[in-house]
């Protein structure tokens, strides 16, 4: 008896061997810069702790997560331009340009606003000279800036939460998921339109220039019905 549930711990265990070994899952399976990737980390085979998607920073800079144990991310330069997560590819250059045409300058996810603030056109990127123009946010590449790198230390971003590498000529970040006196996971506020990350032991929500985000309307409460109907009968 024994000898059997021994023979089905094992064969339970080699059966969980793949999931256990798939703590990071790219849904692009890796650096695939024309498609919008989603990349999911699980701290146990069955609870997810970090979800992140690839998106672009400004109309040429995309930021691409994969998978290398952790998570990671490198910053691609698109010459065709980013949109929507992906660089674009040359065929689709022509419907980009008529896009932009019609809905405005650098609107990444077919949105934009009428009015803006320099300071609230700011994308994090050191290479783009950012400035507001006639209502719209532009993020122009400064000449000879580039994120091409010699060693590691070309690729400090002076966030303890990452740990910052030069590989192949280009700067990669991993992202670390316990750092200082909050966890990666914990400053997550359930917006995806911020950049959440732990900064000196506090938590940092930077919001992601040109993305939309559809919030749920307020749901009425009890409460509220009440005081409704009461409203509705004084008059």
């Amino acid at each position: 008896m024994k000898k059997r549930e021994f023979m089905t711990f094992v064969l339970l265990m080699i059966a969980l061997m793949p999931l256990i070994s798939s703590l990071c899952i790219d849904s692009d399976k890796g650096k695939d810069f024309e498609v919008r990737g989603l990349v999911k980390y699980k701290d146990s085979v069955f609870e997810t702790r970090l979800i992140k998607q690839d998106f672009c920073i400004n109309e040429n800079v995309l930021r691409e997560y994969f998978c290398d144990d952790k998570i990671k991310f490198i910053e691609k330069f698109c010459e065709q331009g980013c949109f929507k997560g992906k660089c674009i590819q040359e065929k689709e250059n022509l419907n980009f340009i008529n896009f932009f045409s019609v809905k405005g300058l650098f609107d990444y996810d077919g949105y934009s606003e009428n009015t803006c603030e320099d300071i609230n056109c700011d994308d994090g990127n050191e290479c783009t000279e950012d400035y507001c123009y006639h209502g719209d946010c532009i993020n122009k590449l400064i000449s000879r800036c580039s994120r091409e790198c010699l060693s590691d230390i070309y690729c400090d971003d002076r966030n303890p939460c990452t740990d910052d590498f030069c590989v192949n000529g280009y700067c990669e970040y991993e992202i670390i998921s316990d750092c200082g006196n909050c966890r990666y996971i914990d400053c997550d506020d359930g917006n995806e339109c911020t950049e959440d990350y732990c900064y000196q032991s506090e938590c940092f929500n930077d919001v992601i220039i040109g993305c939309r985000s559809i919030t749920e309307k307020p749901k009425t409460t009890l409460k509220d019905s009440v005081l409704e109907f009461v409203n509705f009968f004084k008059f």
